[in-house]
């Protein structure tokens, strides 16, 4: 729970890095996490697609 917490607080604050190494720990110890999945796949987009700095950590959907 500390490690997704850490990566948690990371993503929110903009940290990539952290977060997603932090997400890529706990898919290594359980590959059916879904939420560690999810919050990977967000990062990605963000390191190509950054949100403004005054962002507050909600994604918003685009699409299903």
């Amino acid at each position: 729970m500390e490690t997704y917490e850490k990566a948690l607080d990371a993503y929110r604050m903009q940290n990539w890095a952290t977060a997603k190494t932090g997400f890529e720990s706990l898919l290594e110890k359980n590959s059916n996490d879904k939420a560690a999945f999810i919050y990977i796949e967000r990062i990605n987009y963000f390191l190509q697609s950054p949100p403004d700095a005054d962002w507050n950590g909600v994604w918003i959907m685009k699409g299903k």
